[in-house]
């Protein structure tokens, strides 16, 4: 057969192509054999794994050898408390994370991970909980292990604790607090979202609080309660949906969630006569921890009156102390705990007292609690109290709710928050400022 000069020139072209492709192709193989031998030979010479999570780290030949022989320190799933106290480490912990497939070696190095960086905006230079650290956590957050999410959800406070924590992550927390099957996780993962500074301003923040408050669980309600009250619940958005449900958990069995449930009432119901009075029938609770709680719920009210009910428990010297026991991420017992066992509801009243009459010109100053005799101390503020109020008692305001500032934007159960708002472009022309918000004097959180 006799071929044409196009097709005699565009077989030989083919050819030539195939031929070069099989030549080159074979001495890439080669060389990348050669290539994965080497890097094979370089990982086994230093002893370090491939990393399991992408993460850009450089560790010196040597820090590999040191994270291969550190991981051997791991007995229990932790490390030495002197090993993770050595600041040198700390990128070895987060390498063993990152590397290892041992789930024990890996929630060790979490746990150290949580001890040995600062946050993100640590004015420490070295061992910031940066990018690479968030990534860590995040990839174990999703592990199968139990003891593994736990020690992540620990290492994420770093990370969380910085003005900008990562968004990503923090939105990983709020899944396993919201959804969750395990009541552990997802208790501990709201105790480490209080780390995120304005958590309450975000969206999925309400559904997740709500899911905790609407639980069967009185430990998760009660850290959820815990939660919502963060900085007088002030940045809730669906402030009428967190109210109503902080009343119907005021009837809880658990003293412990029925205190909290009353603080939070307070906290949105404050202009409420019908949330006044549900807080101070609390007052006579059978229980000293629902009692305490009640008596700096009724504080919260800033209503210099309610010392009128107040001086009736000066004497209750019950210590307040109650927890919530539940099992933890990891599976072991665990429990929120209320209030300390050093505290009485004496010395919440006393607090009350102090903080309610510095709105008076007659203030009460009760003397320092004694460190070596608490109870006599104690009985002598209890007297001292009594007097003050026999001496002052027709001077103090009735015992009523507080009325609403006609100043006040805010509806009677608080209403969606509306910081941030710009006054009307008519105002801003006229040269007037927006209306001053009125909130309640500062107390220290329960």
């Amino acid at each position: 057969m006799i071929l044409s000069s196009y097709a005699h020139r565009a077989l030989l072209a083919c050819f030539c192509v195939v031929l070069s492709f099989g030549t080159v192709g074979c001495k890439g193989c080669s060389k990348g054999k050669a290539d994965k031998a080497k890097a094979a030979a370089s990982a086994k010479a230093s002893g370090g794994p491939k990393l399991r999570v992408p993460v850009k780290l450089r560790l010196t030949e040597a820090q590999q050898k040191a994270a291969s022989a550190l991981a051997g320190k791991a007995k229990g799933g932790s490390f030495p408390t002197k090993v993770v106290k050595n600041r040198a480490n700390a990128p070895l912990f987060l390498y063993l994370a990152a590397s290892s497939d041992d789930p024990k070696i890996i929630a060790a190095s979490l746990k150290a991970m949580a001890s040995a960086f600062a946050s993100a905006d640590s004015k420490r230079g070295a061992n910031r909980a940066g990018r690479e650290y968030a990534k860590v956590v995040a990839a174990h957050l999703k592990s199968k292990d139990p003891a593994v999410v736990a020690a992540a959800i620990r290492a994420s406070r770093r990370a969380l604790a910085g003005k900008r924590p990562p968004n990503a992550l923090v939105g990983q927390l709020v899944a396993l607090a919201e959804r969750d099957p395990q009541i552990g996780t997802r208790i501990e993962a709201l105790q480490a979202l209080r780390q995120v500074s304005h958590f309450q301003r975000r969206k999925d923040a309400d559904s997740a609080l709500l899911a905790a408050l609407k639980h069967e669980s009185p430990a998760l309600q009660s850290t959820g309660l815990s939660l919502a009250a963060f900085r007088k619940a002030r940045e809730l958005r669906d402030k009428p949906a967190f109210l109503e449900q902080a009343r119907a958990l005021m009837k809880s069995p658990d003293p412990g969630v029925r205190g909290r449930a009353a603080v939070l009432a307070a906290y949105l119901g404050r202009y409420q006569a019908e949330v006044y009075e549900e807080v101070a029938a609390m007052l006579e609770d059978e229980h000293p921890c629902a009692r305490s709680y009640a008596v700096t719920a009724f504080s919260r009210f800033s209503q210099p009156g309610a010392i009128h009910r107040l001086i009736k428990l000066v004497d209750d010297m019950a210590v307040d102390q109650y927890d919530t026991k539940y099992k933890s991420a990891a599976g072991k017992d665990a429990a929120v705990h209320h209030n300390h066992k050093q505290t009485t509801v004496h010395d919440r009243v006393i607090s009350a007292l102090t903080q309610l009459s510095s709105q008076l010109d007659a203030k009460f100053e009760p003397a320092p609690p004694g460190k070596e005799d608490a109870e006599t101390s104690r009985k002598a503020n209890a007297a001292a109290a009594k007097a003050w109020y026999a001496k002052n008692k027709a001077k103090l305001p009735k015992d009523e709710p507080p009325k609403k500032p006609e100043k006040s934007q805010k509806d009677d159960q608080g209403g969606k928050a509306d910081q941030g708002k710009k006054a009307p472009k008519g105002a801003q022309a006229a040269g007037k400022a927006a209306p001053r918000q009125v909130a309640p004097p500062a107390a220290p959180q329960p």
